[in-house]
């Protein structure tokens, strides 16, 4: 079970949110980065390079499995925003340019 908090309104809202990383590439299990609602996207790409131990290459793509927009673009909004607005189950897919379905 997730810790909650209460906003303003009453309503109960996770203190931590799970992003999911599928790496289309290697398979395997998912990479699994935990942040908070106001961490910041880049920060959670960043975490997803150091666990993958690499950099950040031209090509690279990082998308939402839902719906299948890019992340990339989204580096400067808040993980709970980007989670109520853009990819509400926060499950990723990461390819490498000439790698991935």
């Amino acid at each position: 079970m997730s810790e909650q908090v209460v906003d303003e309104q009453g309503a109960a809202k996770p203190k931590h949110l799970t992003v999911t990383v599928h790496n289309e590439d290697a398979g395997g299990e998912p990479i699994k980065i935990e942040g908070e609602p106001k961490t910041k996207i880049e920060t959670i790409i960043h975490r997803m390079y150091t666990d993958l131990d690499t950099e950040r290459k031209e090509g690279d793509r990082l998308t939402c499995l839902a719906n299948g927009g890019d992340v990339f673009p989204h580096a400067h909004e808040e993980l709970e925003h980007y989670a109520e607005h853009e990819c509400h189950a926060l499950e990723w897919g990461f390819a490498r340019a000439t790698g991935g379905a």
